[in-house]
């Protein structure tokens, strides 16, 4: 029976334990953390370069395209008539933040009216006006103004400063 033991041993890739038995060995695995792995290094994409644009909202429009073009990016001015601030006056813009270079941005400028000498709020070049709610038959029309200086339009008849009263 020894030797029915000895071949099942043999078999099973186990020992006799040095009676004459045939001893089998098996190759020693690696663990698998000293495995050597093949696995490619992560990669990144560059995002796109990117400037960060100001707020030029309330900054002269000089003083923004000076900044416009030390960013690389365009600036497209629209004007608008608005006497409430002082000509070349950034009132709005697209967009601040991150853009890219060469991005274009567009800004919105005060731009003053042409005004008529002698009148408080501006009155616009117009061949006549004559007061709201008068006989005068215009073309142009206002409401009460303050005559500071010179007065073409004779709108204040009675000379006490004040037209259209």
């Amino acid at each position: 029976m020894g030797m029915v033991v000895g071949i099942a041993l043999a078999l099973s890739g186990c020992s006799t334990g040095g009676n004459g038995g045939t001893e089998t060995t098996t190759p020693p695995t690696q663990p698998v953390a000293d495995r050597e792995t093949t696995t490619n290094p992560p990669t990144t994409v560059a995002a796109p370069p990117r400037v960060w644009v100001p707020s030029f909202v309330f900054d002269h429009v000089s003083d923004a395209r000076r900044e416009a073009r030390r960013l690389g990016i365009h600036l497209r001015v629209r004007r608008v008539n608005d006497s409430s601030w002082e000509e070349g006056t950034v009132l709005d813009q697209s967009r601040s933040g991150r853009v890219k270079p060469g991005a274009t941005i567009v800004v919105t400028v005060a731009r003053t009216p042409p005004c008529t000498e002698g009148y408080d709020p501006c009155l616009s070049p117009a061949s006549d006006y004559d007061c709201l709610g008068g006989s005068g038959d215009g073309p142009e029309y206002t409401g009460r103004v303050r005559v500071t200086g010179s007065d073409p339009y004779d709108l204040d008849r009675d000379g006490d400063g004040w037209g259209c009263e």
